[in-house]
């Protein structure tokens, strides 16, 4: 091969990896929108959720989302929480997250819980992978078992 062709080779390929490397920034741009948490109106807890989330400091450290269930309940992974902003604190209001017989700030909640969820969440999809599977296999059971039955009552 030529030298001039393997330079207009590198050339290409200098090209497409810049592109590839736009192509990256637009799509983590576009996951960033996409994992902004949008609070139901006039639930102030919601808002101020959303508002704690959406400027968290450490968007890949949320690994697990809440959902709101109803004013003040909220599914975290498997966990249900209570929450409650708390007003007329040295830091204005904050979200207090109920745990056990007292509540933790959200950041000491995220920061303690997550992990755990994230774990619990990567177990019940094995499981339920496991499920698929087994219920694959009896079900070609069945069917082999069925069309041989079929065959042998035909002898």
């Amino acid at each position: 091969m030529s030298q001039q062709k393997i330079e207009k080779l590198n050339k290409e390929i200098e090209g497409h990896l810049k592109e590839i490397k736009k192509l990256k920034k637009k799509m983590k741009q576009m996951n960033w929108i996409q994992y902004k948490y949008l609070p139901v109106g006039g639930d102030m807890i919601d808002q101020s959720l959303a508002s704690f989330i959406n400027t968290y400091p450490e968007q890949d450290r949320i690994r697990v989302m809440f959902l709101r269930e109803s004013y003040g309940i909220y599914r975290f992974g498997q966990k249900q929480v209570s929450i409650k902003v708390a007003t007329g604190n040295s830091k204005g209001s904050q979200i207090q997250i109920k745990v056990g017989g007292g509540y933790m700030t959200a950041e000491e909640f995220i920061q303690t819980y997550t992990d755990q969820e994230v774990k619990k969440i990567e177990k019940n999809k094995n499981i339920l992978k496991r499920f698929k599977e087994k219920l694959c296999v009896q079900q070609i059971t069945t069917r082999k078992s069925t069309t041989s039955r079929g065959r042998l009552s035909m002898f």
